[in-house]
């Protein structure tokens, strides 16, 4: 088992590994986050920052080596989904693209979750 971040290190800071760390989330983009999925890190959009980077830095998932690093860090994307997602991503922040994509496997899972339960 090992322990998956929420957030990867370098976006949180939280850890200086690998010659320290590479773009980390300025303010403006942990507002963004903030503003976006208080709720799911039980905190409000109103929360300092200070306390909601060193909150949601914090947390993990407990999960298999196979799981956190072979799926979750190192996915593969089929091309008929990457043509679309570009286009979702166009003219837009970091900080949106990942929002749109946390929001598309939210959705999909989702509606994948209601089709096992058909089945």
């Amino acid at each position: 088992m090992q322990r998956a971040h929420v957030i990867a290190n370098r976006f949180t800071a939280r850890q200086k590994k690998y010659k320290g760390v590479r773009n980390a989330f300025t303010n403006e983009e942990w507002q963004k986050l903030l503003d976006t999925y208080a709720v799911e890190f039980n905190l409000s959009s109103d929360t300092d920052i200070a306390f909601a980077r060193r909150t949601i830095s914090k947390m993990i998932f407990p999960m298999c080596a196979e799981c956190h690093e072979e799926v979750l860090s190192e996915p593969f994307y089929l091309p008929s989904f990457l043509k679309q997602l570009r286009l979702h991503f166009e003219g837009k922040t970091r900080i949106d693209k990942m929002i749109v994509l946390s929001e598309i496997l939210k959705l999909g899972l989702k509606e994948y979750n209601k089709q096992r339960r058909a089945s």
